[in-house]
């Protein structure tokens, strides 16, 4: 039951991240955030997909166990190009804002970007094995923890500024997001505990996808008149 509700799931979030990233990069009126938004939205979901097909082609033959070598690649990959779909943020508040020099933040978010995907390639994370590293893991996720802060804080400056664009509801959801986005972080016993945290990791990338979304059909719309 839970193989089938996995698959499915993971289906249809991948076919809606597609549908909306399709969506806001031919229908944008020229904002240069949304169209390269429509470009993230892409790298997501081909880093997801890197995963997701991979995992729901072992589970459907000769089960996880025997796929290792294959779900490892698959996880690196997708590993590679979350972090990269992360560090693009760093363009789009730029976009967002209109700035044209680049603040020092900026080095800072590349540096702790690059760190972690130094720390993320080393064989001691176990990509490969039935078990993971907790260890690196954890590294990982704190990496990530500090650049999300980071650069929360700095679209959060940026936001409140008068006659800005406000990103505030991305980091809301940015804010959580290093906690989820590698589910094995939290440990979780319980299988359905577990299958609880992966959707809601699916569910939050999904609402930053779904805040440019709106944003663009809303001026698609009102283009109409």
């Amino acid at each position: 039951m839970i193989t089938f509700i996995e698959i499915v799931g993971s289906l249809i979030y991948l076919a809606l991240i597609l549908y909306m990233g399709f969506y806001i990069d031919r229908n944008n009126k020229g904002e240069s955030d949304h169209a390269f938004f429509g470009l993230m939205t892409m790298v997501l979901a081909i880093s997801e997909s890197a995963y997701i097909i991979p995992r729901s082609y072992a589970i459907l033959t000769t089960g996880v166990e025997n796929n290792l070598k294959l779900l490892g690649w698959a996880k690196l990959v997708q590993f590679i190009g979350l972090s990269l779909f992360f560090i693009m943020f760093i363009h789009l508040y730029r976009l967002r804002f209109n700035i044209k020099r680049s603040p020092s933040v900026n080095k800072l978010l590349y540096g702790i970007m690059l760190f972690r995907i130094v720390i993320g390639v080393l064989p001691q994370n176990n990509w490969f094995d039935i078990t993971f590293d907790r260890t690196f893991l954890i590294v990982r996720t704190v990496i990530l923890a500090l650049y999300i802060f980071a650069l929360s804080t700095t679209i959060y400056m940026h936001s409140i500024k008068p006659h800005n664009r406000s990103l505030l509801p991305i980091i809301a959801v940015l804010i959580p997001l290093f906690a989820f986005i590698e589910p094995q972080f939290l440990n979780p016993v319980n299988i359905w505990l577990n299958f609880f945290i992966v959707i809601l990791r699916g569910l939050i990338l999904l609402g930053i996808v779904a805040f440019y979304y709106k944003e663009v059909r809303k001026e698609d719309e009102l283009s109409r008149f």
